[in-house]
């Protein structure tokens, strides 16, 4: 799923410089520098400006240009390509997980 947390060590920060094309601690800006948490996923992402995406993906994010590049189903199926400063918030649904069945008695 989407967004998760790590321990701040050598070998993360390595993995997401690797992902990401940046270490981590080194930005400042929240939804910089998370939104590779969110490729492959599909979120409900909110701009500065008050556009809402609803269930767009999250396909693939420039570190060095800071463009996120969205895709929503159709129809018509759009591509949409935003800079990570103008993105306010991410919002992801996150299932609940299905009930532990009953033994039988």
């Amino acid at each position: 799923m989407g967004h998760f947390y790590h321990a701040r060590d050598a070998a993360f920060e390595e993995f997401y410089a690797e992902k990401c094309g940046f270490k981590k601690n080194k930005k400042k800006d929240c939804i910089c520098s998370t939104i590779c948490d969110y490729l492959g996923e599909t979120v409900t992402i909110r701009t500065n400006a008050g556009f809402v995406f609803n269930n767009v993906l999250v396909e693939d994010f420039n570190a060095r240009t800071g463009c996120v590049y969205l895709v929503a189903a159709g129809p018509p199926a759009t591509s949409t390509v935003i800079s990570c400063h103008d993105i306010e918030n991410i919002t992801q649904v996150i299932p609940t997980p299905a009930p532990a069945p009953v033994p039988a008695p």
